[in-house]
């Protein structure tokens, strides 16, 4: 991949550089440079670049290579940009997360559901490397998780994550009344 990318800068520089060259009147190229002109290997691989730089199909082709090549670099500007906001995915899904738990009654309980939530948020937060409240900590019932997950996830949504991180390191330790 790291080839293709220096490949087609090379022929770029390249393309520039002779379009550069043929953009001038004759006289003005032969003027510049010179002597080289001269030699016969060199005019006839200046006519064979010219010959081909001038067939329409070879235009088409170059102009399609690269404006493949600049969707396909915007295309990865824009993933790698979606990509970076994932702080604030996670503080919404931690927001809606406290808010299941709060409208969650005793009746109306489905305690599979709600785990599965709650192991999304907790796996989610583990890969981005926030500290989640686990049983073993003390935390017996989800309700115990609602302080956590209100405090970091308005840290998350607003692009804390340096502070979340660290908070979510503190209130992960012990249940909190």
């Amino acid at each position: 991949m790291k080839y293709l990318k220096r490949l087609a800068w090379v022929l770029a520089g390249l393309w520039a550089a002779f379009g550069f060259i043929a953009s001038n009147t004759p006289a003005d190229v032969a003027a510049t440079i010179g002597s080289w002109t001269a030699l016969p290997w060199l005019q006839s691989f200046l006519s064979g670049i010219a010959a081909l730089a001038l067939n329409p199909l070879f235009y088409v082709t170059t102009m399609f290579t690269f404006g493949t090549v600049a969707g396909w670099q915007l295309n990865e500007w824009k993933r790698k940009r979606k990509a970076g906001e994932w702080w604030e995915s996670l503080g919404v899904k931690m927001s809606l997360l406290n808010y299941d738990i709060k409208d969650t009654s005793f009746y109306d309980l489905d305690a599979h559901a709600l785990n599965g939530k709650i192991d999304v948020v907790r796996i989610e937060a583990k890969k981005r490397g926030l500290a989640f409240p686990l049983y073993k900590d003390g935390f017996t019932n989800a309700d115990q998780l609602t302080p956590y997950l209100a405090r970091v996830s308005v840290l998350l949504e607003a692009g804390n994550v340096r502070e979340a991180k660290q908070l979510a390191s503190s209130m992960s330790k012990a249940p909190s009344s």
